[in-house]
């Protein structure tokens, strides 16, 4: 198609209304707004949403963070992306929600309806990440979730979904084998990549269960997850790397000017070679680098304190490589505090480092 024959197609889209929920665009330009959910109970749940509308022709990217309510570096990276970007310089359209699940959020829980400490897994249909694309009659996130899908993901032709893992991991992308969101997933530019496979996921409801990414490839979108390290607080470092990772995408979809940012090479977790350490004794744990950052071999990458004879021992890198995980390790550790404690018991495992 030649390009005269795109901007009188674009110049013509443009006189058609871009709404989600109350956020409503006629032409160029930003707006606010939200989505609201009725739930069972009479209750009426309102979904902040914001829409950037580019003055040529591009795709739609969604962009959602906060369906777990301690995950909230995303937030704050979609809520900088809405004042960041102007119409003038977008080409498409940019929706942006930032809490997905303001039940979670205003709960401070991973899932609304969860008591303290309680795992993830214990109550699947409470988990907003596992049950798109909703339904209008379901459980409070279910009509969450398929209110979105309706009237916003369904819109779009890329997904981002952000999350947040615990503060000992280095911030990945998670993302299918499909060609086009693997792309998506480079692009984004963070080095640690998890790719799924296409085994047979675990079926935790009655219906198999899906995220919003495995949702929306169904009906042909391209889509990624993206988890911003840190959970319970804001780490500015995980913000910084959510919105320089939705404008690298932007670059790689032609909606900016300019080209990603990529890093010097990709790790693909579970895939790549690594080495895993272990406490070689009892004691409190203190990290001297920081997940993502490269290490030597023999380097020292923690000290341990053991509370017997109080005398520091150093803890060494055995290979040369980059950092992935850092700390604390088993089940639960980022929501059940003792799990969370630096106090390590001998034989537990304390880092992943991918070899380079």
């Amino acid at each position: 198609m030649d390009k005269g024959k795109k901007q009188k197609e674009w110049a013509i889209w443009l006189k058609i209304e871009m709404r989600v929920g109350t956020a409503s665009i006629e032409g160029s330009g930003k707006g606010t707004g939200y989505v609201t959910t009725v739930l069972e109970d009479g209750r009426r749940v309102n979904t902040p949403v914001g829409i950037v509308r580019g003055k040529e022709n591009g795709p739609v990217l969604y962009a959602q963070a906060a369906q777990h309510g301690m995950e909230i570096n995303g937030v704050v990276a979609i809520e900088k992306m809405l004042q960041l970007l102007k119409p003038d310089l977008l080409r498409g359209t940019f929706i942006g929600v930032p809490v997905a699940n303001p039940l979670a959020l205003v709960q401070r829980r991973p899932h609304y309806g969860l008591g303290p400490e309680e795992p993830y897994g214990n109550r699947p249909r409470l988990n907003m990440n596992r049950i798109w694309p909703g339904s209008p009659n379901g459980s409070e996130v279910e009509r969450l979730a398929h209110n979105l899908w309706e009237q916003a993901v369904q819109k779009a032709d890329y997904v981002i979904d952000l999350h947040s893992y615990e503060r000992w991991s280095a911030s990945c992308t998670i993302v299918s084998s499909k060609k086009k969101s693997l792309e998506l997933a480079k692009a984004f530019g963070l080095r640690f990549i998890s790719v799924s496979t296409n085994k047979k996921e675990l079926e935790l409801l009655e219906e198999p269960w899906k995220m919003v990414s495995e949702a929306v490839e169904d009906i042909g979108a391209s889509a990624l997850v993206a988890e911003l390290a840190g959970q319970w607080d804001i780490y500015p470092k995980s913000v910084k790397e959510g919105t320089r990772g939705m404008i690298n995408v932007m670059k790689k979809l032609n909606m900016l000017d300019g080209e990603p940012i990529s890093p010097p090479s990709y790790v693909y977790l579970g895939k790549d070679p690594c080495t895993r350490v272990s406490m070689d004794r009892d004691g409190l744990f203190l990290a001297s680098v920081e997940p993502g950052d490269e290490v030597e071999k023999d380097q020292q990458i923690a000290k341990i304190i053991d509370m017997l004879n109080l005398c520091e021992v150093d803890l060494r890198s055995p290979v040369r490589g980059i950092v992935y995980h850092l700390g604390p390790s088993g089940p639960n550790r980022d929501v059940q505090l003792p799990r969370m404690h630096p106090f390590l018991d001998k034989g537990s495992e304390v880092a992943v480092i991918y070899e380079s």
